[in-house]
């Protein structure tokens, strides 16, 4: 904790010029902001979660954690899940955890919100999160009535709807994903010598680019279910540079030809550098997870026909992330982010200093590089939550993702289509989409 701020990466999308908004309560139900300059995103920015500072402070004090470190690591631990206590504000509060099993979810007493007749929301009294070691086994769960809502990946979306009147239930395309799966390599200086070399040679990334198809991952991982992606915004944003997100065909012949113009050479279809070193990474992503487990698996075939040999690495996920974060011990990666709609929710991944800067955590290094377009892309982004008019916001994001489709830090894949299932008996009054998230479960009903 700095600042009453909890370190994570939320601070890289709150700060202006290093700088976090100043918060001084008026009365009991009013709280004033004060921020340094102008930050168009500021009200967006106010679905932030907070902790309530008394309980966090009786709590440090219970662990005896004085100094930021300290503080830092009780911090992390206070909001396990298994917490029964957790101060909430949200419409739900947890009451009991079952490892591997479920979570259950308890009406909050204290949720401000009422409904149009000033009734106590949320409606439903209890929720109960159950747990599935994969996506077939929740679809199993829902079609045998154990569940009443279940998020359906593409690959199953021909299944639910053929079996949607047998079973009584309805399925839902909630339109494309804010999410964007991509394939980075590691272009930090812990990388030794030569792949260090190849990872940061813009032509290699490039023409890694060239080499993927995109159409066969969109048709084969998502079953039709998705589009094909080339920028660092979201399908669905409306700051999406319109003139990037066309993209370009797979043109092998054009990736090779960016290779061996750029220090490469070809011996018997295999790829190896001046030095006549192989080309040979290992390309990690997490284990378990099927659509992603398939990309990669069609990358690797993809980089062989441009003569690459990729070794795939599929770890547990919090193991993954964790060698992600250190940005250690690993030379490339494929994963998706959730993404959203507002270009600064990205800010911890394209600011140089940013958490989720994945390509080159400077936290990992003694003496971090910043690109000289790293540092483009940071005023740029200085620039972008100063900018009210929104048709000047757009032309600065855009300009933000040309630099990204020009260096290629990350090469964007694809984005799936969002499904979800539910039950008749929940009677949806107002919703934008339902999934896990509990922003819209207040307004649900289940019905008798």
């Amino acid at each position: 904790i700095r600042d009453g701020i909890a370190v994570s990466s939320m601070k890289d999308i709150l700060m202006v010029d290093g700088q976090f908004p100043t918060i001084k309560k008026i009365d009991n139900k009013t709280i004033e902001f004060t921020i340094s300059d102008v930050f168009a995103p500021f009200a967006k920015s106010l679905s932030l979660e907070i902790a309530p500072k008394h309980d966090i402070e009786k709590y440090f004090k219970k662990l005896n954690a004085n100094s930021f470190e300290e503080k830092q690591k009780a911090f992390n631990n206070y909001l396990a899940v298994d917490s029964k206590d957790i101060v909430c504000s949200g419409p739900f509060k947890v009451s009991k955890l079952i490892s591997g099993q479920r979570i259950e979810m308890i009406k909050n007493p204290h949720y401000f919100l009422k409904g149009s007749h000033q009734e106590s929301l949320p409606y439903i009294e209890k929720i109960v999160y159950t747990y599935a070691p994969d996506p077939n086994a929740a679809i199993f769960r829902f079609l045998a009535k154990e569940a009443h809502l279940v998020d359906v990946s593409p690959v199953n979306v021909a299944l639910m709807q053929s079996l949607a009147k047998q079973y009584d239930y309805t399925l839902q395309d909630f339109g494309p994903s804010t999410g964007t799966n991509f394939i980075w390599f590691n272009l930090s200086t812990n990388v030794k010598k030569p792949k260090y070399t190849w990872f940061n040679n813009e032509a290699f990334r490039e023409a890694v680019s060239f080499s993927i198809d995109r159409e066969v991952i969109v048709k084969a991982v998502f079953q039709g279910y998705g589009a094909k992606l080339f920028t660092a915004e979201a399908i669905t944003s409306p700051f999406i540079n319109n003139q990037l997100a066309a993209g370009y065909p797979r043109d092998i012949k054009k990736a090779k030809a960016l290779l061996t113009e750029n220090g490469f050479k070809y011996i018997k279809n295999e790829l190896f550098d001046s030095d006549n070193h192989r080309i040979e990474f290992d390309l990690y992503t997490n284990a378990g997870n099927p659509e992603r487990e398939l990309i990669a698996i069609i990358v690797q075939k993809n980089l062989s026909d441009i003569g690459i040999k990729v070794n795939l690495k599929f770890l547990e996920f919090n193991n993954f992330v964790s060698k992600i974060m250190q940005g250690k011990d690993y030379e490339a990666g494929i994963i998706s982010l959730t993404g959203s709609n507002e270009p600064n929710d990205g800010a911890n991944v394209w600011k140089s200093s940013g958490r989720l800067h994945l390509f080159d955590i400077k936290a990992s290094q003694e003496r971090p590089i910043i690109r000289d377009w790293e540092n483009e892309i940071d005023n740029l982004l200085t620039s972008g939550v100063k900018t009210i008019d929104t048709n000047e916001r757009k032309k600065i994001y855009d300009k933000v993702q040309e630099i990204v489709s020009e260096h290629n830090p990350l090469i964007y894949i694809a984005s799936p289509r969002t499904h979800c299932a539910f039950s008749k008996k929940i009677d949806v009054e107002k919703f934008d989409r339902l999934t896990t998230s509990l922003i819209n479960l207040p307004y649900l009903k289940i019905k008798e």
